[in-house]
């Protein structure tokens, strides 16, 4: 599991983005708090990947409707993605994205925090 400072906002919006629009199950969260005076939440996402060779994770960098930049990746530490008790390769791609190449496993668990 893995944690973050931003608080439940953050960990609820990330994403996976596939290349066409074929519906795909919801990501599941799990959301633990070890030690809640520290502020972290550790955060366990299931993403299904519908077999794709790799997919990409994604978080806003804004929240609509404040226009103010809230840069919320910038609060992830240490993301990193398994599939069937291997680790996977994560690279980052933007300052707000990560790809996982998923060696076509469905599903695939990201941690951070």
């Amino acid at each position: 599991m893995t944690m973050t400072r931003s608080g439940l906002t953050l960990t609820l919006l990330l994403t996976a983005v596939t290349a066409n629009a074929q519906p795909l199950p919801p990501i599941a969260y799990t959301l633990s708090f070890p030690a809640p005076h520290t502020h972290y939440v550790e955060v366990e996402a299931r993403v299904p990947t519908a077999g794709r060779a790799e997919v990409e994770l994604m978080m806003p960098v804004w929240t609509p409707g404040s226009y103010l930049v809230r840069e919320f990746a910038r609060h992830v530490e240490a993301l990193r993605a398994e599939a069937n008790g291997r680790s996977l390769p994560v690279a980052k791609s933007r300052k707000n994205r990560w790809r996982v190449t998923t060696g076509g496993a469905d599903p695939i668990v990201v941690r951070y925090r």
